[in-house]
């Protein structure tokens, strides 16, 4: 089991962070906001499998190779995917 000691502050940072994304999909539910639920989801599960593969391994595994754009995970292209739909909402706004 890896637990880094000298991160502890950058761990509980996102502990605060994902909680507060987890508090407001809570809010979001309530009023029904699919696409602001489907996007923080998209959020949190992306971070929460990077955060999980850190703990576990130490480090976060890259295994999709994408043309010339890099070489990422599943968890980067949710995290990706719901910051996309967020800035769609807000731009959608105005």
């Amino acid at each position: 089991f890896f637990f880094p000691s000298k991160n502890i502050f950058v761990l509980f940072l996102i502990f605060l962070v994902l909680t507060y994304l987890i508090f407001k999909l809570v809010i979001f539910y309530k009023k029904k906001k699919i696409i602001l639920i489907t996007s923080l989801t998209a959020i949190i599960l992306g971070a929460f499998s990077n955060l999980f593969e850190r703990f576990i391994y130490g480090y976060v595994t890259d295994y999709i190779s994408f043309l010339s754009l890099g070489v990422f995970n599943l968890s980067d292209v949710l995290i990706a995917f719901g910051v996309i739909l967020l800035l769609y909402i807000k731009i959608k706004k105005g």
